[in-house]
């Protein structure tokens, strides 16, 4: 049995630093990435970065990131005037930052519930994550709080063992809704909460150190901490996007895409096979997210997105649904997806992980699609990314393919067994 090879293919977790030439890349500023080394390094505007795990220093593939916010002012300046901290006293660069510098404050309590806090303003009803750097120093654990002024969710993590703790539940105006802890090498980590609101656009971030799990603080209670980031979304956020850095404005950090125009003679517009290979490395949100698609706008698309525990493939064609399908898939942190959609006039599938097919025969094509994306959401021809997380490796054939399953591949492996193992469709 021959199997089909892609006319175009990015392996972004085996070839780091190596993009197509035909593909373009964007986005309009500068934004960070963990290297092999497990530094946080700064990465120019339209330059790609690809993502390294920093315990391991395996590569994770390209970052696709949407366009995120950072509400925090003084966001790596603890000790500033923007910062109230109550019964607290910081010590200002103590203590190594994810990206090697002696960033990272000391935090110590000198009275009963003292927390470094600040003020932010959002749009009502969206959801918000806060997230800290943080280090054990002689407490182990970050105590991390969001509230109105009445209602607030409480949460606990515990630096030296890199584990999430208890939360508050919250109640009326402020709801708990996720927490996350990454581990980034040295006893640092990343400790976000995310809540989601209704009607009220005031909130208080706060965090501080804490002695045990569920104790608030108490005198002399101390941690480092530092980089910390405050993000509003209209969805859940999920988890913490990649650290913008502030002083005395906030900062916006611009989504990714890549886009490859089909004017090449490798796009058919008759029939063709996208496939999707990613290692979960985070905890990502539960609305729809977009790996990658065909099209121009929202009216003409062909798109595989994320929604809940589910992978989609929608096809729209002159503003028309013509396809909705979706799969299963697991999201673990440390599971390793691969997932397929083809199509052709009335002949649509997706797959996941080597599962039966899901069909619909029925539905036209969007007409004249001027490029392929990455990471992009569908209703933009060159806006940046919906996902939020690494991408492996992405390829593209000119054929709806039929015959053999798509299942999940290993983490590294030569060119030539990559494209062996590239998936086609299983009927």
């Amino acid at each position: 049995m021959t199997i089909a090879r892609p006319s175009l293919r990015f392996d972004f977790a085996n070839a780091p630093g190596f993009l197509d030439p035909r593909a373009t890349f964007g986005r309009a500023s500068t934004a960070v990435a963990f290297d092999r080394q497990g530094v946080s390094r700064s990465a120019a505007a339209g330059t790609p970065r690809w993502e390294f795990d920093p315990i391991t220093g395996l590569s994770r593939g390209m970052l696709f990131e949407p366009q995120r916010t950072n509400l925090f002012l003084r966001a790596r300046e603890l000790d500033h005037a923007a910062w109230t901290n109550t019964g607290m006293t910081v010590t200002a660069n103590t203590s190594a930052a994810a990206d090697g510098t002696m960033a990272l404050e000391t935090l110590a309590a000198i009275a009963a519930g003292a927390n470094a806090a600040q003020a932010c303003t959002v749009t009502a009803g969206n959801a918000i994550t806060i997230s800290v750097y943080a280090r054990a120093s002689t407490s182990p654990h970050l105590l991390l709080s969001i509230n109105d002024g009445v209602n607030g969710v409480l949460c606990w993590f515990n630096l030296q063992a890199g584990t999430i703790g208890t939360h508050t539940a919250g109640i009326g105006t402020v709801l708990f809704a996720f927490k996350d802890i990454e581990p980034c090498g040295g006893g640092l980590h990343r400790c976000s909460l995310t809540v989601t609101t209704n009607t009220n656009t005031a909130f208080a971030a706060t965090f501080g150190p804490a002695a045990a799990d569920g104790v608030c603080t108490v005198i002399g209670d101390t941690i480092f901490a530092g980089d910390a980031q405050f993000e509003a979304l209209s969805t859940i956020a999920a988890h913490a996007s990649s650290f913008i850095a502030t002083t005395s404005t906030t900062v916006t950090r611009s989504g990714d895409y890549l886009s490859v125009p089909t004017s090449g003679s490798w796009f058919n517009a008759a029939e063709g096979t996208m496939v999707f290979d990613f290692l979960v490395n985070r905890r990502t949100p539960t609305n729809s997210l977009v790996f990658g698609r065909i099209g121009d706008t929202f009216a003409s698309t062909i798109y595989l997105s994320r929604s809940n525990s589910s992978v989609f493939m929608t096809v729209i064609s002159g503003s028309v649904q013509q396809a909705l399908i979706g799969k299963t898939l697991d999201w673990t942190i440390g599971t390793r997806n691969r997932v397929a959609m083809a199509w052709r006039v009335s002949d649509f599938a997706i797959v996941a992980n080597g599962s039966t097919a899901a069909l619909d025969t029925s539905g036209a094509l969007p007409v004249g699609p001027t490029r392929l994306m990455i990471g992009a959401a569908p209703y933009s021809a060159t806006g940046g990314a919906d996902y939020c997380d690494a991408i492996s490796q992405a390829a593209y054939y000119p054929r709806r393919l039929a015959t053999a399953c798509c299942r999940p591949s290993p983490r590294r492996r030569s060119q030539r067994h990559v494209d062996r193992d590239l998936p086609s469709l299983r009927q």
